[in-house]
């Protein structure tokens, strides 16, 4: 079979990742050292470094110390830019852990199989996932809902959102259960305005004040079950809690 040729957008997308790469391993490096370490004609560096710079994933640094830069611009990589999300499978453990940009793991964790079976395998994933990321709901009990004066009923709820991660997320919030339910974060600016997201920080548990307004029709009358479910958008990470939603 004859090998298949390297097309335009190929050669472009290896080259981006070969002066990433380069910029990784060397930061704070020039665009002259990048490409005589690479091998590649600084036209086609800076290229590459114009796309990487758009994409966010690189930026314009100081160099080391106090020699001579002749001018030279210098590039290290954002590491706040991307991460990855390992799984390791192991004989006794599931392993997970999360690297940045620059190679750097910013969180592991270690699940013990209580059986070696595929089954308990796919459960350890789910626990080392949610162990990272967890939510907590407490329902108001006093009132335990509220008539708002358009007819439309309102429940309150205490959430606690847990990141373990060694990085900041942004994490978005549903909830499923009532008919045509909104959810508004007291107190906190979400960053998108027709789905609530926050910016949940490292390593800390956060307390929102939550609350979940949906019309009377379909709704009224009733008590029905309320799902909130954060996730990550960056990693896809996702967990969730039960609790009720109680209709007048």
């Amino acid at each position: 079979m004859a090998a298949g040729r390297a097309t335009p957008p190929l050669l472009k997308d290896l080259n981006e990742r070969t002066v990433l790469e380069a910029i990784r391993e060397g930061a704070p490096i020039s665009r002259a050292e990048i490409s005589r370490r690479v091998g590649i004609s600084k036209p086609t560096v800076s290229l590459a470094l114009q796309s990487l710079l758009s994409a966010g994933l690189v930026r314009e640094a100081e160099p080391h110390g106090d020699g001579p830069s002749y001018g030279a611009t210098f590039f290290e990589p954002v590491s706040e830019a991307a991460f990855v999300l390992g799984l390791d499978l192991g004989a006794r453990y599931v392993r997970g852990a999360v690297c940045d940009v620059r190679g750097e793991i910013r969180a592991r964790h270690d699940v013990e199989l209580p059986k070696r079976t595929a089954a308990a395998s796919l459960d350890a994933i789910e626990l080392l996932t949610r162990s990272l990321l967890d939510i907590n709901v407490l329902h108001d009990r006093n009132p335990i809902a509220v008539k708002l004066s358009d007819g439309s009923i309102r429940n309150a709820y205490t959430v606690h959102l847990l990141n373990k991660r060694g990085f900041d997320r942004v994490i978005a919030i549903d909830v499923d259960g009532p008919v045509n339910a909104t959810v508004h974060i007291v107190g906190a600016d979400s960053v998108t305005q027709d789905r609530p997201m926050i910016i949940l920080g490292r390593d800390q548990t956060t307390e929102l004040r939550v609350l979940v307004t949906a019309p009377a029709a379909g709704n009224a009358g009733k008590t029905v079950p309320v799902k909130f479910r954060i996730t990550d958008i960056v990693l896809g990470e996702t967990t969730s809690a039960t609790d009720n939603f109680v209709a007048p």
